[in-house]
């Protein structure tokens, strides 16, 4: 039975376009790019054959208890790359090196490969056939291009961490953004017509781009992580506009005030249009928008160029300490231990003094021979801390250094006042934005509703 995952519900989306059924081309003979010539490439390749085949050790079939999927350790990826990066000629090294994973594994092109910094892994995949008498309600929930999520899930769970999904998401809303709104154009009935094929087109290049060409797999991948994070992707959109707001971006400015609307007439029929409304149900316009938007983004925007311009300082700061104490408090350690030296010196020294009072007073004999002998020890005893004194003295930091670190320091105290009165303005603002970007985003995932 397939593992049922939670999705983002909407009765303003359809969401079976997560499931389009696209042409595919038949698979294609594996074509290298390269400047050997075909012998070279094919001796290139059985020899990758013959290392996989030797170090079956290397090998975990059955990964993560999937019957179709397998890994590679990095032992034998790091052995097949020692192989490929001895070659001068520039080629495609992926694609030989999977072309000798084939090889060696009986693989056919439908079935992935993925070469990770860690490893390779491998999953077998069957390009499934339509079936026309499946259910339209199990096609939407269960199955994306044919592919039942259950087979998707695994891979899913494999490659898609925290981090690389918050990356990968923004990516998709800042092509989109790029494409339909920076440079190119696109107008609101365009926008809630095909909006959704769109994104799931462009979530289909990226992963394409980034893992492998399976176009049919990664057709129904990208339905299944789109549907997965439909939130997600529209967040980051209405970031990025509301972003293209505080710029004065007239053509997003122009493509927002559509939601100022209440009705709109397209082929002599009334549609309400979906409206940016907050908690309390009154109507955002792009006014209000922009007084919100300017002070909340721009306070962030400085802040994170505060933030960043903070550590840099604080790492130049770091490279001034010594024994990680930092150039002041090493130099007023030292200051201590000068001081204590000289005091030191200043005792001996009174002491001598009174000694040869004594010394010269006296007559030859057994008492004056003991003075002179503790003239002696108390001259050595002053030569010492004289000595440890110049070693402590040659420790001082230069003052040139002190004076670069505490102009640092300042700069540094003065960027964080600055970056807590940001973060006051962000606070204050935070709920306003936050409810006007929620706003955004419902308006964004609906479309215009006949009346």
């Amino acid at each position: 039975m397939a593992t049922v995952v939670e999705s983002t519900e909407s009765n303003d989306i359809n969401l079976s376009v997560f499931d389009k059924t696209l042409q595919t081309d038949k698979p294609k003979k594996l074509q290298i790019e390269c400047s050997l010539n075909n012998q070279e490439i094919e001796n290139v390749i059985a020899v990758i054959v013959n290392i996989i085949k030797q170090h079956p050790e290397f090998m975990i079939k059955n990964y993560n208890g999937r019957e179709n999927q397998t890994l590679l350790k990095n032992e034998l990826r790091e052995k097949i790359f020692i192989l490929v990066d001895t070659l001068e000629e520039t080629f495609n090294k992926k694609e030989v090196i999977k072309s000798g994973i084939r090889g060696a594994l009986g693989l056919k092109e439908s079935d992935i490969i993925l070469i990770k910094s860690d490893s390779i892994f491998i999953k077998l995949f069957e390009i499934p056939t339509q079936d026309k008498n499946i259910h339209k309600k199990d096609v939407v929930h269960e199955r994306y291009n044919g592919i039942d999520q259950s087979e998707l899930l695994p891979f899913y769970q494999e490659n898609f961490t925290a981090s690389k999904k918050k990356e990968f998401f923004k990516q998709t809303a800042k092509i989109f953004l790029d494409k339909y709104f920076l440079t190119g154009r696109i107008d609101n009935y365009d926008y809630e017509q095909n909006v959704l094929v769109y994104l799931q087109s462009i979530i289909t290049q990226q992963l394409l781009e980034e893992f492998d060409s399976n176009k049919e797999f990664f057709k129904g991948f990208a339905g299944f992580i789109f549907r997965l994070h439909l939130k997600e992707v529209f967040n980051n959109i209405a970031e990025l506009m509301l972003m293209e707001v505080v710029t004065s971006n007239s053509y997003v400015v122009n493509f927002l005030k559509y939601y100022s609307l209440d009705v709109v007439v397209a082929d002599g029929i009334r549609y309400k249009v979906p409206n940016l409304l907050n908690d309390n149900g009154l109507k955002w316009n792009v006014t209000s928008m922009f007084s919100i938007v300017k002070l909340y983004i721009k306070a962030r925007e400085i802040n994170e160029e505060l933030n960043v311009e903070k550590t840099k300082k604080e790492i130049e700061i770091k490279k001034l300490y010594l024994d990680d104490i930092s150039p002041l408090e090493h130099n007023r350690r030292l200051n201590i231990e000068k001081e204590r030296l000289s005091g030191a010196h200043i005792e001996i020294h009174n002491k001598l003094d009174k000694t040869y009072l004594l010394f010269r007073e006296l007559k030859e004999g057994q008492e004056k021979e003991t003075l002179r002998r503790e003239i002696v020890l108390l001259k050595k005893e002053m030569q010492t801390i004289s000595d440890d004194r110049k070693i402590v003295l040659d420790k001082f930091i230069d003052v040139s250094i002190t004076n670069t670190y505490s102009i640092l320091q300042k700069d540094v105290d003065f960027s964080f006042r600055l970056i807590q009165k940001h973060e006051r303005i962000m606070t204050q603002k935070e709920d306003d934005f936050q409810a006007l970007k929620n706003a955004l985003i419902k308006a964004l995932i609906s479309k215009k509703q006949p009346i």
